[in-house]
């Protein structure tokens, strides 16, 4: 082990593994080496070529799916793409002797991949490898062609040049070119992927110190549109307070190489959203809200009246929401946890409100993880909605933001490059299992992955190991693995993961997915999310581009860019009577499309083109030719009653600082994840980074207790119900006292859900309030 000199002793540094290199993984990377610790990161997905010099991929499931789009399958999307054309992003690994040249600066577009050959084996390498090429873009047959633009050549200048020499590199030159076209003249039925050959070409390096035979090369250069799918749009609210803390703490580098401070933040990337809009079919109007602090009654009371006026809904109905939000509000976290086993419907008592609504109330919260009123329990969606009015009513700053380019780009590059100069070391590796020699030591089984995908197995003896996987993998080993015991092993084993079948599951396990449409010019429309409140899919999105700091051009083969979530895969559309999941990939296209045109339908139609691209998330895997047959990244659903069944141990409301949270498992193993027990408790990003912060603390506090061990702060950790409204602590405290005496909250004693529509009637009787009747 390394020696760390601190405190006046030396100690050995302590060693830990993580496996997973998503948000969770990198934000326990991120708390362990800033506190001393040695860290490895193990990830078993493959890198993009974007950042294919990289062992693995980093992100999880939020990473860029940098990729070739898929063409829109509607009439005349083709027309006018400007140039050059869309390539090919083979997934097939090139030959070993080809070097690959990407530019990391850009986020989207153009990229070339470069073939070197030396111009003395360049009639039987370069043909060598053209057809090695050739025979591997076979295997995509649902691309159509191979574009020749030509051949170019260019001469050097100095007297080392001769025009007999050129004329003999011109011919081998063309010999390639015609080599390749014969290739395409003997097997014209082929369906060759659709691969721009820039240049084959000949060109001298003018450098005197180089021989002629070194300064002779010939370059073949494939260009491909390289599309920045996501598998959502990325969405950060100002209470995704421990997110954000990691991200203030994440510096960017000046120097792509060198890690060199900038002064600027992965914080500094994100760009704050004023409006946020609610769609409506018509003949009902659209309306927006803003998301920015209220500053003053008047203003209060006209945003209650224009959004009254919009959406068409009753005053009742707005009152009686704002009974049931105060209740909440004045809960106090006792009472709180009896919220877990019902329904945020049941709470807020859905079926007394209009049909209008009552569509509304349920289906509106699919756009943040693919849950309605319904299904999620009444604490965690209680607690989100509370979060979101605090945003409201407070003094801070404005409230949501999105990230100022493609996810990868503008946070998980400067992540990785900010913890590898911190020490933290990156393989591409898969855990397999453990080998439990008895209650106290467990070591983990590996696969390591090389560069065509072999694998070797070895076993890593580490001090800590933090298992970050997502909860179907981990269940999946945990499975495998019957020797692991304990009370985390035991509750995975138990959960209701649910099938992925065309019927909705009916386990904790749903699917919430996104699909980016681009177009020839920019679109902005709103500077905010939007939510299409009567979209039969759950939809909502967001026009990226108008926000990202690079942008676009006729180079990158769009400028406009909307990413659209979609939060119910199982509802059929009215359209064509099928759900997403009896849909293909062409036609879920066409259908979220037809959706959000029908939701746009009172805006000037000349200022909304047509989409030419497409990019549907490669998590959703499809039969061929078919609908979807899996989805590699379902999230997890708090079903009423069944949060306190979840792996981990939260703190008592009284807890010390001290108070183990999760457990360390054969003082050695600590999981992680968004399926395990957090304050936030909504499947998100700033519930997969709090959970990391536990992972650390449950190390932490294991290792302060060896000789030698740990000494310093542990992680904060931010919970949201500890940041609500201030005006309100009396009444919390009331509720406080009433629980401890076993009695209802006071709003159900004093009876105030029946008080809007007691004062909205012609003769209100408000004697039931203790105010006399005809006070109106």
């Amino acid at each position: 082990m390394a020696q760390d000199k601190t405190q006046g002793t030396t100690r050995a540094k302590r060693q830990v593994v993580i496996f997973g290199a998503g948000i969770t993984g990198l934000t326990a990377a991120h708390e362990l080496i800033e506190r001393g610790f040695e860290v490895e990161v193990y990830e078993p997905e493959p890198p993009s070529l974007y950042d294919y010099s990289e062992k693995c991929a980093v992100g999880g499931m939020a990473r860029t799916q940098w990729a070739r789009v898929d063409r829109p399958p509607w009439p005349g999307a083709d027309e006018g793409v400007p140039p050059p054309p869309p390539g090919i992003l083979s997934t097939q690994p090139l030959p070993a002797d080809v070097e690959r040249f990407l530019d990391p600066e850009l986020e989207g577009g153009l990229h070339r991949i470069t073939f070197e050959v030396d111009s003395d084996e360049l009639d039987e390498r370069a043909k060598g490898q053209l057809a090695a090429l050739a025979a591997q873009l076979k295997d995509h047959p649902e691309l159509k062609k191979i574009e020749i633009r030509g051949y170019t050549y260019e001469l050097g200048t100095g007297p080392v040049f001769s025009e007999a020499a050129d004329r003999i590199d011109v011919r081998r030159a063309r010999a390639v070119k015609e080599h390749l076209e014969s290739i395409l003249k003997k097997e014209p039925q082929q369906q060759l992927p659709q691969l721009t050959v820039a240049g084959l070409g000949l060109a001298y390096r003018d450098d005197w110190t180089r021989t002629d035979k070194d300064r002779c090369y010939v370059d073949f250069h494939t260009v491909e549109d390289w599309i920045p799918g996501e598998h959502g749009f990325r969405f950060f609210p100002t209470f995704y307070r421990n997110l954000r803390d990691t991200m203030g703490r994440t510096p960017i580098s000046s120097d792509e190489k060198v890690f060199n401070e900038s002064g600027r933040t992965v914080l500094d990337n994100l760009v704050e959203t004023t409006l946020q809009g609610i769609r409506l079919e018509p003949p009902r109007p659209s309306y927006i809200l803003p998301r920015e602090p209220i500053t003053s009654k008047q203003k209060a009371f006209e945003l209650l009246r224009d959004t009254l006026a919009a959406s068409g809904f009753h005053f009742s109905d707005q009152a009686l929401l704002g009974v049931k939000l105060f209740k909440y509000w004045t809960s106090c976290k006792q009472r709180r946890q009896q919220y877990e086993s019902m329904s945020w419907w049941d709470f807020v008592e859905g079926d007394r409100y209009s049909a209008a609504f009552q569509k509304y109330l349920d289906q509106t919260p699919q756009a943040l993880v693919a849950m309605t009123a319904k299904e999620c329990d009444a604490r965690t969606q209680g607690s989100i909605t509370t979060q979101i009015f605090l945003d409201q009513f407070t003094k801070g700053r404005l409230t949501d933001a999105t990230l100022n380019g493609p996810t990868s780009g503008a946070w998980f590059v400067h992540w990785r490059h900010y913890l590898r100069s911190q020490g933290v070391i990156f393989y591409r590796g898969e855990l397999k299992g453990f080998e439990i020699l008895d209650d106290k030591t467990l070591w983990a089984k590996v696969d390591f992955y090389d560069k065509d995908q072999n694998t070797r197995r070895e076993l890593l003896v580490r001090d800590y190991y933090v298992v970050a996987l997502p909860i179907e993998a981990i269940r999946k080993l945990v499975d495998q693995e019957k020797g692991l015991h304990g009370e985390d092993f035991t509750a995975i084993r138990k959960m209701d993961l649910g099938e992925v079948t065309e019927a909705k599951p009916q386990g904790a396990l749903q699917h919430l997915s996104g699909i980016q449409y681009y177009f020839r010019s920019e679109l902005k429309l709103l500077p905010g999310h939007v939510i299409y409140a009567d979209s039969d899919w759950g939809l909502s999105s967001i026009f990226q581009t108008q926000f990202w700091k690079t942008r676009r051009g006729w180079w990158d083969g769009y400028r406009g860019l909307l990413t659209v979530g979609i939060g119910n895969w199982y509802k059929p559309s009215r359209r064509t009577g099928k759900s997403a999941w009896e849909t293909s990939r062409d036609e879920i296209a066409v259908e979220v499309w037809e959706q959000i045109k029908d939701s746009l339908s009172g805006i000037d139609p000349t200022t909304v083109p047509e989409p030419i691209l497409y990019h549907l998330d490669d998590n959703i895997l499809f039969k061929p030719q078919g609908p979807p047959c899996g989805n590699k990244t379902r999230i997890l659903i708090n079903h009423p009653g069944t949060f306190q069944d979840r792996p981990g141990k939260l703190a008592r409301p009284s807890h010390s600082p001290d108070e183990p949270l999760y457990q360390v498992h054969y003082g050695r193993l600590v999981l992680a994840g968004t399926y395990m027990k957090t304050y936030f408790r909504l499947t998100t990003m700033e519930a997969a980074n709090e959970s990391a912060r536990h992972a650390v603390n449950a190390i932490l506090r294991e290792d302060s207790e060896k000789d030698g061990g740990f000494r310093g702060d542990r992680c904060s950790i931010a919970d949201p119900e500890d940041h609500e409204f201030d005006d309100l602590k009396f009444f919390i405290e009331l509720d406080e006292q009433l629980f401890k005496e076993n009695l209802p909250h006071f709003v159900d004693i004093l009876d105030l859900s029946e008080l809007p529509n007691a004062w909205l009637s012609r003769n209100p009787d408000l004697s039931a309030f203790g105010l006399p009747a005809g006070i109106a």
